[in-house]
């Protein structure tokens, strides 16, 4: 009840301001004293039409596994709401098989969420050593960074606070700026900015996780009595020394700096070599989830698994022998890290996560796998079964270039990760713009109304030529792409009898001078009978040209019934141009025929004829999905006098019809890290940017009037992401011992 009122004060709003989290569960009996505060906050929840608080269970070691059947039939999946599976590792040895329990509970949907305790107790296989490991910044940042990873969203630290530690009060750290210990300001604090600034934007969604390996471990009967054992304090009296190998091993706190056999599934699937040394689990096919009371076909029905194994903690239910296992499942988790996107050849932690709504960027850890034995490590980032081309970038350091462009499976980029540190990578996925535009159109009149910047053509009417007083009033060419006139504008006669073919016909080129191939996608126009007599069957054919299909090749025919009269809105129609690919310089004729008519002289009309231009990767595509055309579209044009010109609006992702330059240009100001003065430059630049072509140059001088501008000096600090189409780029000028500093950002 006390709790529950606690959580109704922390209501404000309709939103729970309370995460509350039990003592360490030294003995599994432990987790049944929670289950009556669960069923009281969420009846108090219930009452008050919110969600329930999260709860952390923070069992010592892998206390979930050590439950008895009734204990997690009554918890996995009756409190996923509320729910948070903690850890106080503590007194015990098996931090890497609780990170695989607590993770793949959670990808299998037995909870909504994990949580991750870090610093105290969760360093620690006894108490001399907990003092070590909170002493050690790059141990606490990398546990919490893997954890993170893999989806944590519940955090909690303790023992942060420098003069509460024995080497403060020994008068180690007088120094008030040292207040703060050594974990909180290298490890917490990196930790939230790293967060904080998108470096690896990971939210926890199990469909993003992309480094989730394709095997699983299933515990559907643990032996949770001998698996218990890791519950034994630092009572040395009851050392027994272990006489049989396992699939777990280990599990008391003795055995925290002894070598697990190479049996042991940890090692196997942690790649884990001592208990307390590997915190941060991997495998040859990336990070290998163990659930317990799951069975193998419960697991394979994930996305994410193709092969599942079961063991009760003791033994193997389809192998014989440890080794025999071992050596199967070391060979299937080697097989099926093709079946990835990407995975990783060497030793290391690492993790690739999805994009929130954009499959086509992904972010990628990776770090040193050892805490006892920090080493420089050096591995490979290897394409798998990602479709496409993608490029990659460190995200820590210059953006101008990228590390590799990965185009075939088993393309890869080597990446050196010292000893206790960790890399950033973001992939980027190549992609051609396929969404279609509007290239040339005519509407009423030989030349066409509207074009594409480096596109020409004509049209050419039947023999009864443009009927003045006629024309399609619906204001758009085809469905989708307006720009036709809607006043009465005239349209293109004909009269489709059969001993007057040069009055059925009319014919429209195009002419391809943009400097690039570009794809046709589709011909469209509107078609209306003006009388009952007029032509019933409308055919459409390509007449001649640089395109890969034969003259005369017939490609579509329509019939229409319907009777609309000179002026109104006529019928669309769609030919589809599928694989029409036309060079640089090339052209191409089309031809529309009227057949069908019943009398001589009764005629209908096309109207709104254009040809739709797709797979165009440029700025003339991009100008186009704007409506601009002819002088319009020219770069230099500023149509909104906003004082950015097409081409820098295109660069920067602004938009050339709104005044929004005070959106899309850069920011500046000075900024100072670790006693440095810097003249910081942050401006937009399109994820896509190689494809287009485009190059982000930016430049420092200290003169305007006869200075020289280059990039001497300027530092990419690295960049972040803003939407699917943007990036922000950080840039730093050194000022010190310099009177006046100037920077710009130059595009091409």
């Amino acid at each position: 009840t006390n709790l529950a009122d606690c959580f109704e004060a922390s209501v404000v709003v309709g939103e729970c301001f309370m995460m509350a989290r039990t003592k360490g569960l030294s003995v599994a009996d432990d987790v049944d004293v929670y289950k009556p505060h669960m069923d009281a906050v969420r009846a108090r929840a219930a009452t008050l039409g919110v969600e329930p608080p999260k709860i952390m269970l923070c069992g010592k070691g892998a206390i979930f596994s050590a439950m008895t059947p009734s204990q997690a039939a009554t918890y996995f999946p009756d409190y996923k709401d509320t729910l948070v599976l903690g850890v106080e590792n503590s007194n015990v040895t098996v931090l890497d098989w609780s990170f695989a329990e607590r993770a793949g509970l959670w990808l299998n949907g037995d909870v909504e969420s994990w949580g991750c305790n870090s610093i105290g107790d969760n360093l620690a296989a006894n108490r001399i050593v907990e003092w070590g490991g909170m002493r050690n910044g790059h141990v606490v940042l990398r546990h919490l960074l893997s954890q993170y990873a893999l989806g944590a969203d519940v955090f909690r630290s303790t023992s942060i606070i420098g003069k509460v530690n024995p080497l403060y009060e020994r008068g180690d750290t007088t120094d008030p700026e040292l207040e703060w210990s050594n974990p909180y300001r290298q490890g917490i604090w990196n930790f939230l900015k790293m967060v904080e600034s998108g470096i690896y934007p990971n939210s926890p969604e199990p469909a993003r996780l992309k480094g989730i390996s394709p095997v699983a471990a299933a515990l559907p009967s643990p032996n949770w009595e001998r698996l218990r054992d890791q519950e034994i304090n630092h009572d040395y009296n009851q050392y027994e020394a272990q006489t049989n190998d396992y699939v777990i091993n280990n599990l008391a706190c003795w055995y925290a700096y002894t070598s697990i056999p190479d049996v042991d599934a940890t090692a196997i699937l942690c790649g884990s070599e001592r208990r307390w040394d590997n915190l941060f689990p991997t495998s040859a096919s990336g990070f290998v989830p163990m659930i317990p009371y799951s069975v193998r076909a419960t697991l394979e029905a994930n996305a994410w698994c193709n092969r599942a194994y079961e063991t009760d903690g003791d033994t193997w239910s389809e192998f014989t022998s440890l080794t025999n296992a071992r050596d199967v499942i070391s060979a299937e988790l080697t097989a099926q890290r093709t079946n990835m996107l990407f995975y990783v050849d060497g030793e290391c932690f690492w993790q690739i996560t999805e994009q929130k709504n954009d499959p086509d960027t992904l972010f990628g850890i990776f770090m040193d796998s050892s805490t006892l034995t920090p080493t420089d490590r050096m591995v490979q980032l290897t394409k798998g079964a990602a479709a496409g081309v993608w490029v990659a970038y460190d995200q820590l350091g210059p953006q101008t270039d990228p590390l590799a462009v990965l185009s075939d499976s088993g393309d890869a980029v080597l990446l050196d990760i010292p000893a206790g540190a960790v890399r950033f990578l973001v992939l980027k996925k190549l992609k051609p713009i396929t969404s279609p535009v509007l290239g040339i159109a005519w509407d009423g009149a030989t030349t066409p109304a509207l074009a594409m910047n480096g596109l020409d053509g004509i049209i050419t009417p039947s023999g009864k030529g443009i009927r003045a007083v006629a024309s399609s009033t619906d204001g758009t060419f085809g469905n989708d792409f307006g720009g036709a006139s809607i006043p009465v504008n005239g349209a293109y006669e004909v009269r489709g009898v059969e001993h007057s073919t040069s009055n059925s016909r009319i014919s429209m080129a195009i002419t391809n001078n943009t400097g690039v191939a570009i794809q046709l996608g589709s011909l469209v126009f509107d078609y209306s009978r003006w009388y009952n007599d007029s032509p019933t069957n409308v055919s459409v054919s390509y007449l001649s040209g640089d395109l890969s299909i034969a003259n005369g090749t017939p490609l579509d025919a329509f019939s229409s019934t319907n009777i609309f009269g000179w002026a109104s809105d006529y019928d669309d129609f769609a030919v589809s141009l599928t694989n029409s690919v036309l060079a640089n310089g090339g052209h191409a004729a089309f031809r529309l025929e009227a057949s069908g008519a019943i009398g001589q002289f009764t005629g209908g009309g096309f109207d709104n004829v254009a040809i739709i231009i797709s797979g165009l990767g440029n700025y003339d595509s991009w100008a186009a999905s704007f409506g601009l055309y002819s002088s319009n579209a020219w770069k230099t044009v500023d149509l909104e006098f906003d004082g950015l010109d097409n081409f820098t609006e295109y660069a920067l992702g602004g938009n050339p019809t709104n005044a929004d330059a005070r959106a899309v240009l850069p920011m500046f100001g000075m900024v100072q890290e670790t006693g440095t003065n810097w003249l910081e430059y942050v401006y937009r630049r399109r994820s896509d940017h190689l494809p287009r072509g485009l190059v982000y140059i930016v430049e420092a001088t200290t003169n305007l009037v006869s200075g020289t501008w280059s990039t001497n000096g300027v530092l990419d600090a690295g960049s972040g992401f803003i939407d699917a189409e943007m990036d922000s780029v950080t840039n730093r000028a050194f000022t010190e011992e310099l009177e006046k500093q100037f920077i710009r950002l130059r595009m091409e």
